[in-house]
């Protein structure tokens, strides 16, 4: 039995249980199960498979390590998340999109699903105006 089955199988479950659990408990496991019963199928679907050029943009913030030696765990994450969704708004600026957030960086993929003819272009310039941003926040950080 597959996870699809096994999920569509404790739906009915639950289901025949309504009466003895109450409707608010069903409601709220089965809604749950549904989620991840329509992720499941929607990896089913075939897509089709093409052949395209795409430009790839890779960016990580070097030496993070050190910038949060002296920090708790917590304000680290909290200060990466801030700082790779900042970089990341001229990738969607420039028409791209972040396809995985990896640590103290990202890649982000310029030309699908859709491509055109400036992506290119497009992702020098979204990696140009992320330098930009950085350096600005250096200068200020040293000037405070």
């Amino acid at each position: 039995m597959n996870e699809i089955e096994q999920l569509e199988q404790a739906i009915a479950s639950l289901e025949e249980k309504r009466s003895e659990l109450g409707d608010s408990v069903v409601d709220s496991a089965v809604s749950s199960i549904k989620i991840r019963l329509v992720t499941l199928k929607s990896y089913q679907i075939p897509i089709e498979k093409q052949r395209k050029l795409v430009s790839i943009l890779f960016m990580d913030i070097t030496d993070s390590t050190k910038i949060g030696q002296h920090l708790d765990p917590e304000d680290v994450m909290e200060m990466m998340d801030t700082a790779l969704q900042q970089l990341a708004a001229p990738v969607f600026n420039h028409g791209g999109r972040v396809t995985r957030y990896m640590g103290d960086g990202f890649m982000a993929v310029f030309g699908a699903p859709i491509a055109r003819e400036d992506d290119t272009r497009n992702a020098v310039g979204a990696g140009l105006e992320i330098l930009k941003a950085v350096e600005s926040s250096s200068q200020e950080i040293q000037s405070t």
